[in-house]
């Protein structure tokens, strides 16, 4: 018999017919011979955070469904740590395999048609300066496929205490697959 913590989930049925989800954990209790002699087990009922992380669950995959309908990929990327992080559906629109490509403004900005480089510069410079808001049509050559993708981004910037551009939040609506080929004709 095992003489360490055991810790783990189960369902339990009470008397009134309730299915409970409990959480719980049963320590060895050791006489001077390092003999288990009993149990101490601490149970609590995990019930309702389990129906709010199910809930999550649905409503995650039902966003993550709207917005592959939608072509619609979200991102943000903190100015301070350069960090940049990018909705699955982002990383299809852009044709970057998520696996090969940890996001960045200059993972993103290789993907962007070379002729637009300049021009989205620009715009992500003036939104960080206050100069204006963010929103741009750009062209991007998907990695996966050598096609190009014509994508609409719109952002907000956020900003510290003393006005200080520290985050852009945005998302990425691309042209579906049929448009791309009416773009290409």
């Amino acid at each position: 018999m095992a003489k360490k913590v055991v810790v783990g989930e189960l369902i339990n049925k009470t008397r009134d017919g309730r299915i409970l989800n409990i959480e719980g954990s049963a320590n060895p209790i050791l006489n001077n011979e390092g003999n288990i002699i009993g149990f101490l087990a601490i149970q609590r009922d995990i019930t309702d955070r389990k129906r709010a992380e199910d809930a999550l669950r649905k409503s995650e995959g039902r966003l993550k469904r709207a917005h592959q309908a939608a072509h619609l990929g979200n991102w943000e990327w903190d100015l301070i740590t350069n960090g940049l992080y990018w909705a699955e559906e982002n990383y299809r629109i852009h044709g970057i395999d998520p696996q090969k490509v940890k996001p960045s403004y200059e993972a993103f900005i290789q993907v962007v048609d070379p002729s637009e480089h300049e021009f989205v510069n620009k715009a992500v410079a003036e939104a960080l300066a206050g100069k204006r808001s963010f929103e741009i049509d750009y062209t991007v050559i998907r990695p996966d496929n050598g096609e190009k993708c014509l994508i609409n981004s719109k952002a907000d910037v956020i900003v510290d205490s003393a006005g200080k551009a520290v985050k852009m939040v945005g998302t990425g609506k691309g042209t579906s697959p049929s448009a791309n080929r009416r773009m290409r004709k």
